[in-house]
C-alpha cells in the first residue's frame, strides 16, 4: 500500500506512539489453518450490499481447540453449516456482530465451515454511484482490505500471519468487467442467453441453498431467508438486463487482506512479458473508458520493472499473471493484491501532466510488493516494515536502474528528509508492537526509513551480497509468513556478516543520530570533527562509521573514514596544503541529521568541481545557510548552468529563497521561466519568499498560464504567500482551473491561505463542498482556519465532521484544532464516540487533547504573528548582511 495520508501521526511525542496511550499488541492464535477460501456472492449495486456463501476449507492444528473464531462485522447471517468426512450438518455457532463463532468436534482434523450471510459494507468494499453532485462517478465496486477490513464483507481469520488459497465467483449487472485473485477461470455473460446463464446460476447458488436446508433446525427463519436471497441472487430479469458470472481462483496462499474484488466499466489490454526461456507473464492493464493513452504513460515501465525487481531478487515474479486497475475515488495510493493491484486515478496522466509527472515510482512500489508482502507475508502489523521499507527501497532501485545514481540519491534524501520532519514530532522502533489500531503503524518510519535501513544495509554489506541474501530470504519463506528474524538470518547466513548490533540499531530503537561535524585546517593538519548530539535518552550512542571524500586538486581525490562509538571523536589528515573541498558521508551512510561546518571556500569549490550531483546540492544546502555576497554568486552561477543536473539547481534555487537577500532575488528573477520545469517550479517557489513588484509580476503570469499544472500552483501559492497586491483578486479566479491532482486549486488555496484575508472566507468555504475533487476539498479545508475565525467558518468545518470520506473528516478535525476555539469540542468528542475509522479517531483524539491543552486564544493569530516577526527579523539580517560585506568591501 502506497500514499500515507495525512491522517498519519501528528503527536509532538518523543516515545513510541505515546500519544495514542497504545496497547501492547500479540498475535492471536490460529487453532486452525484456512487452508482455502472459496466465496460465491452477488453485488446488489441499489442496496450497496453483498450476499452469497463463504466456504472456508480448515485443518486442525490444535487437538484441543472445540470452536474456530472468524471475523465478520456487521454481517445477517443466515446459516452456517460443517461439512465433515462428506456429510453436510448445520452447525452450533455464536455470532455477536464482530465475530462468528463455529463449534467444531474434537474429532475433526479436516472440514470445511459454510457461512451464508448478506452484508452492507462500511468498510472493506466500497460502492460507488454517479450523483447530482458527481454526475462523473464510474458505477463501480472496489474492495480495500488493509489493514483488517476484509471482515467487513466476507467472514475470515483475518490477520497478516493466515494465508490460504482462493476462489472468488461473483454476480455482476450485465456488461461489467470483474477482477480479481488469480486466474479468470470462467465468465458466463448475460448475452449467451436467458437458459444457460440461468443454468450456471441455479448451479452457483445450490451449494448457498444446500447450507440454508442443512441450517434450518437452528434457524427456521434465517433459513427461509438465505432461500430468497440466494433465489434473488441467481435471478434474471428484463430490467436489469442479467447479470454476468465471473470466476476467479488463486493456488497461491495469501492473506484476507489482499482478497480483491472490482467490477465496472474498464478498457482492458494486455501484452506478455518473457522472463525466461520457458517462462511469460501476462500483463493486463484496467483504466477508465476513453483513458488508454493516459494509462499507457502511467504503465508503460511495468515491464521492465518486472524483469528488474526478478534479475535484483534472483527470484522471477512469482505468478503467471500481474493486473492494474485504475478506479474512482480510491483512499490510497494504490493497493498491491496478489496478483491485481488497485491505483488511484492520478496514476493516470494527461499529455500536460506527463511533461512533469512522473508516477512510475507509485507503480514500482506496487509491483515490489509482489514479492514483499504477497510471495512473503509479515507474520503480524509489527513487522510490517518487510513489506513497505522494501516496496519503498524498490522504488529507489527502480529510480537508479532508469535515471541513475544521481536521482537515486536525491530520492533518498527525499525520504531521509520525510522520516526526520515525523521524527520530530514523534519516534518509534520500527518494529514495533505498541499501537492502537494496525494503521497507526503505516507512517513514515515504517515507510521511509524502513527503505533507508534497507539502504544502509545494502551499502554495509556491498550490493550483490545484499541482494544475494534477499533472494535466501523470498526462496525460504516463499508463500509463507516472516518476521525481520528471518530477514536478518537469511543475510548473515549469506553474507557471514554478524548484523544483530545492526538489527538493533536501526529497527529495534527508536530514533537516529543526529551529528555534528566540523572541518578543518591548520598548520598541515586537516582535521574533521565528529560529535553525536542526540539526546541519549531519546537515543543511545550510535556506532556510526564516518567517511569524508576529499578533493585535491586536478580532479583528484580520495577517501578517508574512521568509526565513531563514542561522543566524539577526529579524523586528522596530513595534507601539505589544504583540500579544494571536503564532502562529508559521500554514501549516505549517516542516516540521521547531520550539521556540517566547513570553510566557505571548500563549500564553493564543492559546487563547482564535486564529482557527484549529490557532492554539489550538498554544498549548495550549506552555502544557503552561510549566505553573504559569495556564498550567493556561487549559487547563482550553479542556477543558471546549463549543464547541472535539475536537483543542484533546484537546491541552488532553494537556498537564495531561504536567504531573502536582494542579491538573491536578483540571482531568481531571471530564471523564472527556466525550461526545466523542476527548476522552473523551484525558482518560483524560493521566489514567493521575498515581498516585491517585480516577484508579483513573474508569479502572475506563471500562476494565470504554465505549461506545468505544477509550477501554476506552485506560482498561486507563491502569490500568496509574497503578498502580491494583485493576489486576492486571482488567486480565487484560479479555484475552478481544471489540473492534474487538482493541483491549481490547492496551490491557489495555498496562496490564499499564507494571505489570511478574512474576505476569503466566502470561496474558501465554497471549495470544502462535497462535489469539489477531494485533494482540493482537503486544501480547502486546511486553508480555513488561516483565513477565518468566524462563527460561521466553525459551524462549517464541524458540519464536515460526518462527511463520507475519512481524509476529509481527518483534515477537519486539524483545522477545528488550527482554529484554537475550543467550543469545538463537544462536536469533535460526538464525532468520536461514533467514527469507525482507526486513523480518524486517532487525528480526532490528537486534536482534542491540543484543545485542552493550549492557551484559549487562537492559535492561528499567533502562529501568523510569528511568521510575520520572523520575517521581520530575517529582512533585518539581510540588511545587516549588506552593510557588512560593504564595510568589507571598503577595507579590501
Amino acid at each position: 500500500m502506497r500514499a500515507v495520508s495525512s491522517l498519519a501521526c501528528h503527536s509532538g511525542c518523543s516515545s513510541p506512539l505515546s500519544l495514542t496511550q497504545g496497547p501492547r499488541r500479540y498475535e492471536r492464535s490460529r487453532p486452525f489453518r484456512v487452508e482455502h477460501l472459496a466465496l460465491d456472492l452477488a453485488l446488489d449495486f441499489a442496496a450497496k450490499r453483498v450476499s452469497g456463501s463463504a466456504s472456508l476449507d480448515l485443518l486442525r492444528v490444535d487437538s484441543e481447540a472445540t470452536a474456530v473464531v472468524l471475523d465478520a462485522v456487521d454481517f445477517d447471517v443466515h446459516g452456517v453449516a460443517l461439512v465433515a468426512s462428506g456429510k453436510s450438518q448445520e452447525a452450533s455457532y455464536h455470532y455477536d456482530g464482530e465475530q462468528l463463532t463455529v463449534t467444531v468436534p474434537r474429532r475433526v482434523k479436516r472440514c470445511q465451515v459454510v457461512v451464508s450471510y448478506a452484508a452492507e459494507p462500511t468498510r472493506g468494499l466500497y460502492f460507488l454511484e454517479p450523483d447530482a453532485r458527481v454526475p462523473g462517478r464510474p458505477r463501480q465496486v472496489y474492495s480495500q482490505c488493509q489493514d483488517e477490513d476484509a471482515r467487513y464483507w466476507f467472514p475470515c481469520h483475518d490477520k497478516p500471519h493466515q494465508k490460504m488459497t482462493t476462489s472468488v465467483k461473483v454476480r455482476v449487472p450485465a456488461g461489467m468487467t470483474v477482477l480479481s485473485n488469480g486466474e479468470l477461470v470462467s465468465h458466463v455473460p448475460a448475452r449467451q442467453g436467458r437458459q444457460a446463464t440461468v443454468k450456471a446460476a441455479k448451479q452457483t447458488t445450490a451449494k448457498a441453498k444446500q447450507t440454508a436446508k442443512a441450517a434450518k433446525k437452528v434457524s427456521g427463519k434465517a433459513a427461509t431467508q438465505t432461500e430468497e436471497a440466494t433465489d434473488r441472487a441467481g435471478q434474471l430479469t428484463s430490467a436489469d438486463g442479467g447479470q454476468d458470472t465471473f470466476h476467479f481462483k488463486l493456488d497461491t496462499p495469501h492473506p484476507s487482506y489482499l482478497v480483491t474484488l472490482v467490477a465496472g466499466d474498464f478498457e482492458v489490454w494486455t501484452e506478455r512479458v518473457e522472463l525466461a526461456p520457458d517462462r511469460e507473464v501476462e500483463l493486463a492493464y484496467y483504466v477508465p473508458p476513453g483513458r488508454r493513452t493516459d494509462g499507457e504513460r502511467a504503465f508503460e515501465h511495468t515491464r521492465s520493472m518486472l524483469r528488474l525487481f526478478s534479475e535484483k531478487t534472483g527470484v522471477p515474479y512469482p505468478f503467471s499473471r500481474y493486473s492494474q486497475i485504475v478506479v474512482a475515488d480510491f483512499m490510497f495510493g494504490g493497493m498491491e493484491n496478489t496478483t491485481a493491484t488497485t491505483l488511484e486515478e492520478d496514476v493516470l496522466l494527461d499529455a500536460k501532466a506527463a511533461r512533469d509527472i512522473d508516477t512510475s515510482s507509485l507503480v514500482a512500489h506496487e509491483l515490489a510488493h509482489q514479492w514483499f508482502g504477497d510471495l512473503v507475508t509479515c507474520r503480524d502489523w509489527s513487522h510490517a516494515w518487510l513489506n513497505e521499507g522494501f516496496a519503498t527501497f524498490c522504488e529507489l532501485v527502480d529510480r537508479e536502474a532508469r535515471f541513475g545514481r544521481d536521482e537515486y540519491d536525491y530520492a533518498l534524501e527525499r525520504d531521509l528528509a520525510s522520516y526526520l520532519g515525523e521524527a520530530a514530532r514523534y519516534r518509534r522502533a520500527v518494529v514495533c508492537r505498541d499501537y492502537d489500531a494496525p494503521i497507526d503503524l503505516f507512517d513514515r518510519h515504517l515507510y521511509e526509513k524502513g527503505a533507508l535501513v534497507l539502504h544502509l544495509l545494502c551499502r554495509e554489506l556491498g550490493e550483490e551480497r545484499f541482494w544475494r541474501g534477499v533472494g535466501r530470504y523470498l526462496t525460504a519463506h516463499a508463500g509463507g509468513v516472516v518476521e525481520t528474524l528471518d530477514l536478518t538470518r537469511a543475510l548473515e547466513a549469506e553474507t557471514g556478516v554478524s548484523l544483530e548490533r545492526f538489527f538493533d540499531t536501526w529497527v529495534y530503537q527508536p530514533g537516529h543520530p543526529e551529528l555534528g561535524v566540523k572541518v578543518s585546517y591548520e598548520s598541515g593538519l586537516l582535521t574533521i570533527d565528529f560529535k553525536q548530539k542526540q539526546r541519549t535518552e531519546r537515543a543511545p550512542l550510535y556506532d556510526l562509521w564516518c567517511e569524508v571524500e576529499l578533493g585535491l586538486g586536478e580532479g583528484r581525490t580520495a577517501r578517508h573514514a574512521r568509526r565513531v562509538d563514542t561522543k566524539s571523536g577526529s579524523l586528522t589528515i596530513k595534507l601539505s596544503a589544504p583540500p579544494e573541498w571536503v564532502e562529508v558521508d559521500p554514501e549516505l551512510r549517516l542516516l540521521g541529521r547531520v550539521d556540517v561546518d566547513c570553510p566557505q571556500k571548500m563549500l564553493e569549490e564543492q559546487l563547482l568541481h564535486g564529482p557527484r550531483a549529490r557532492s554539489r546540492w550538498a554544498a549548495a544546502q550549506l552555502l544557503g545557510k552561510k549566505g553573504g555576497r559569495r556564498a550567493i554568486a556561487a549559487l547563482a552561477r550553479c542556477l543558471g548552468s546549463a549543464a547541472e543536473p535539475w536537483m543542484v539547481r533546484v537546491e541552488a534555487a532553494r537556498a537564495l529563497g531561504r536567504l531573502r537577500d536582494e542579491r538573491g532575488l536578483l540571482a531568481l528573477l531571471p530564471h523564472v521561466s527556466a525550461a526545466e520545469h523542476r527548476v522552473r517550479r523551484a525558482v518560483i517557489a524560493a521566489l514567493g519568499r521575498y515581498k516585491d513588484p517585480r516577484v508579483e509580476k513573474a508569479l502572475v503570469k506563471h500562476a494565470r498560464a504554465d505549461m506545468s499544472y505544477l509550477v501554476q500552483g506552485e506560482a498561486a501559492r507563491a502569490l500568496g504567500q509574497s503578498r502580491g497586491a494583485s493576489a486576492s483578486a486571482l488567486l480565487p479566479r484560479l479555484l475552478s482551473k481544471p489540473a492534474w491532482g487538482d493541483a491549481i486549486r490547492v496551490g491557489a488555496l495555498g496562496g490564499l491561505a499564507a494571505l489570511g484575508e478574512p474576505a476569503a472566507e466566502e470561496v474558501v468555504l465554497e471549495s470544502t463542498a462535497y462535489g469539489v475533487p477531494t485533494r482540493g476539498r482537503r486544501a480547502a479545508v486546511l486553508a480555513l482556519p488561516e483565513v477565518s475565525e468566524s462563527r460561521r467558518a466553525r459551524r462549517a468545518l464541524e458540519d464536515l465532521l460526518d462527511d463520507a470520506h475519512p481524509h476529509v473528516r481527518g483534515d477537519v478535525a486539524r483545522a477545528l484544532e488550527l482554529m484554537g476555539d475550543s467550543r469545538a469540542a463537544p462536536a469533535l468528542r460526538a464525532r468520536l464516540a461514533r467514527e469507525p475509522d482507526p486513523r480518524v479517531q486517532r487525528r480526532l483524539r490528537l486534536s482534542l487533547q491540543a484543545l485542552a491543552a493550549g492557551p484559549k486564544q487562537s492559535a492561528q493569530r499567533t502562529a501568523r504573528e510569528l511568521t510575520t516577526l520572523q520575517e521581520k527579523v530575517e529582512a533585518l539580517e539581510a540588511r545587516l548582511s549588506q552593510v557588512e560585506q560593504k564595510k568589507k568591501g571598503k577595507r579590501s
